[in-house]
């Protein structure tokens, strides 16, 4: 591939020509398998052109040509800051201001297809869908995705959807209903069926009586009143939190507000996965950022050498200065580089004073 490629023959070569009548989504998925079909190092150079027009402010075929990269070769477009759900949910975003809300759902809904688990790209899609009116579109889809996770067997993990589902439409009794058992069906930790359970509570309420059953819910609910509380965003106290109310239920599996103790429990994990989710997206960007500028470094470096071999001093002065500039604070030729530039620029005012 030549050195001269330009951004618009990059995008033509990762877009494909035009998709026809089919929707984005589409078109996007099969531009991913026939990117990913190809090696890595067909696109290194596609990304070298790339990578400094993929911003925010992007176009929306700079940010959809960046998408179908980072799905194919997500491990090499890393190394130039772009991941897919970074410009997955950029691409969304200038779909939707540009109007075309079907094309920003079906770029968000490639990226969860493609990289399921990613939450913070279903975050993005559940707000956009809930921004266009599209409740029931959503609906639909946790309770698609909750009964995916059912018929795999992951009933703990089909819950949070199904309480998702509740949030956008109250009347919902049938999925209140599913929770409700789902959530039974967690208690039993030493009993076959909950009603073995209930004739236990039944029995000990007759033997103990009444008042004491009634002194034993207002003690427990006391103590569950009295645990430490979590503050939205700290994961320190979130954990705390978790950790407290999981010795709690261990405790007292059974008592009138187990149920709500077991649903809090499964959202402090959701809160705390979103946040560790979120924090290594961050770390992986800024690591990504680092290695970008470290790359655009020593090309810059090795530009100065080779005129500094051709004594153009002051074209090499230029580009080490350029290197300094733009490398991060750990990059490894920082110190030599410096002093490069001080004997370039002390060899260029020796010659000048002559």
């Amino acid at each position: 591939m030549s050195s001269t490629l330009i951004v618009r023959d990059a995008l033509s070569l990762v877009l494909g020509g035009e998709r026809g009548p089919r929707g984005l989504e589409e078109h996007l998925r099969d531009r991913v398998h026939a990117v990913r079909a190809e090696g890595e190092q067909a696109f290194v150079e596609i990304l070298e052109c790339m990578a400094p027009t993929a911003g925010e402010d992007a176009q929306a075929d700079v940010l959809s040509a960046a998408l179908v990269l980072a799905l194919a070769h997500p491990r090499l477009a890393q190394n130039y800051a772009i991941t897919a759900g970074v410009h997955g949910t950029r691409l969304a975003s200038r779909l939707e201001r540009d109007g075309d809300v079907e094309g920003a759902c079906g770029a968000l809904r490639l990226v969860c297809a493609l990289q399921p688990g990613n939450r913070p790209v279903e975050r993005a899609l559940a707000t956009l869908m809930r921004r266009q009116g599209m409740v029931q579109d959503l609906v639909d889809r946790y309770l698609l995705r909750a009964q995916e996770l059912l018929d795999r067997g992951a009933k703990k993990e089909a819950i949070p959807w199904l309480r998702e589902v509740l949030q956008l439409d109250r009347s919902r009794k049938d999925v209140a209903r599913t929770i409700r058992d789902l959530r039974f069906e967690e208690v039993k930790v030493t009993k076959a069926h909950g009603r073995r359970w209930s004739f236990v509570l039944v029995s000990t309420a007759v033997a103990l009586g009444l008042t004491l059953v009634v002194g034993r819910e207002v003690q427990l609910r006391r103590s569950f009143e009295a645990l430490p509380p979590a503050a939205k965003g700290s994961l320190a106290t979130l954990r705390f939190r978790l950790e407290a109310l999981e010795t709690f239920i261990e405790r007292h599996p059974i008592w009138h507000g187990a149920l709500g103790a077991m649903e809090e429990r499964a959202a402090l994990k959701d809160e705390i996965d979103r946040i560790n989710a979120d924090e290594l997206a961050r770390r992986e960007m800024e690591a990504s950022e680092r290695r970008l500028r470290d790359t655009m470094a020593d090309n810059a470096r090795l530009l100065a050498n080779e005129s500094a071999q051709g004594e153009d001093f002051s074209a090499a002065l230029v580009k080490f200065r350029e290197a300094i500039e733009v490398a991060s604070e750990t990059w490894p030729h920082r110190a030599r580089t410096e002093r490069d530039i001080e004997a370039i620029a002390a060899h260029i005012a020796e010659q000048e004073a002559r």
